[in-house]
């Protein structure tokens, strides 16, 4: 249960505020199409990670990279799928940085706030992810409710016909509008190189229980934007806070907003943590460390300084996530787990064919 958690709120986390954004710079109308589109995606990563799984069994993605490359091309290896992670990492902290400086705090400098974040981060990563699964728990069931009661309350301004003429554009803005949610579904790849903390090793059920849950949750989200906002939704940057924003119940009851932006910091925390544990493991283990600790608060200076330099400006992250994202991710999150499967099924196959040739 606590990794189905980890594993919805690793994507949600950040997608639940950029995706809509994202997903307007291609289609309006048909957005809620991309839910069934993200499963698709979604079930081709679990794909790669039950067959990486079978061809390294009981190892983490680092650990299967040494195994088929050796200890110093695996290495070489191993730094692409760093990289990976720590930009992943550092885009989403911008992400929360922005986000706080466009709705609560924008006259505290974004590195302060950066650095204020980090602090709760590194104490759960440095107690183990079992100690930001356990704060999964606590978390989702109050994000749930909350969901699913903002969402009620927002069908009083609903306007279904805005989802009408299903496809009237075809089904190509649909297909272009789903590759960002691909990118946020290669993020599932991390769940190997945090699989040996899991209890017996049991990860496809989370693993589709968050599939199915996301592209359920894809669905309703674009689909209640679109029907609220309509075309205007071109025009805002975080699309489902607009939502909220609208929302009056009873007359009395407002800026309902404020709850919406607590809820979205939890679920960053639990994000940001579960990157950061499989950054600090895969480090270790790319140093030959003996425990991920070491790496913690280094690591975590080294994100916190990216998340600043790596984009000039917002405007700047968005464009490169929506044009650039989803290829350094494929390459990054899939490409090398899927070249270490291909070599170790060579190196299999070599070895049964002489295995076959001196027994005759």
């Amino acid at each position: 249960m606590q990794l189905s958690f980890l594993m919805i709120w690793l994507v949600l986390g950040t997608g639940i505020l950029f995706l809509p954004f994202a997903i307007s710079r291609f289609v309006v109308r048909d957005a809620w199409l991309t839910g069934p589109l993200f499963f698709i995606g979604g079930a081709v990563v679990v794909l790669v990670i039950m067959g990486f799984r079978r061809m390294f069994p009981g190892q983490t993605m680092m650990e299967g990279y040494f195994t088929v490359f050796g200890p110093w091309f695996g290495r070489v290896v191993g730094l692409g799928s760093l990289v990976w992670l720590y930009v992943t990492e550092a885009t989403a902290i911008r992400q929360m940085v922005l986000f706080l400086t466009d709705t609560l705090l924008s006259d505290t400098p974004g590195h302060v706030m950066a650095g204020l974040f980090f602090i709760p981060v590194v104490y759960a990563v440095t107690q183990g992810i079992e100690a930001v699964g356990r704060m999964g728990e606590i978390i989702t069931p109050i994000g749930v409710v909350l969901i699913v009661a903002l969402s009620l309350f927002s069908l009083q301004y609903a306007d279904f016909h805005q989802l009408q003429p299903v496809l009237a554009d075809g089904l190509d803005p649909v297909l272009r509008a789903s590759v960002v949610p691909w990118l946020y579904g290669v993020e599932l790849m991390t769940v190997v190189q945090v699989r040996p903390a899991v209890v017996g090793g049991r990860i496809y059920r989370p693993l589709w229980v968050a599939v199915v849950t996301i592209s359920v949750a894809g669905v309703l989200a674009e689909a209640v934007v679109t029907t609220i906002l309509g075309d205007s939704r071109l025009h805002v940057h975080y699309p489902t806070l607009e939502v909220v924003r609208a929302l009056r119940v009873a007359d009395f009851l407002e800026r309902l907003d404020a709850i919406y932006v607590i809820g979205i910091l939890a679920t960053m925390f639990l994000k940001v943590s579960a990157l950061h544990y499989s950054l600090a493991t895969a480090i270790s283990q790319w140093a030959g460390l003996r425990h991920h600790r070491p790496v913690v608060v280094p690591g975590a200076i080294l994100v916190w300084a990216g998340s600043l330099m790596l984009f000039s400006s917002g405007i700047n992250m968005r464009y490169e996530i929506i044009n650039y994202g989803w290829g350094f991710s494929t390459v990054g999150g899939l490409g090398l787990p899927l070249a270490a499967m291909a070599a170790q099924g060579i190196r299999r196959g070599i070895g049964r064919w002489m295995g076959r040739s001196a027994a005759g």
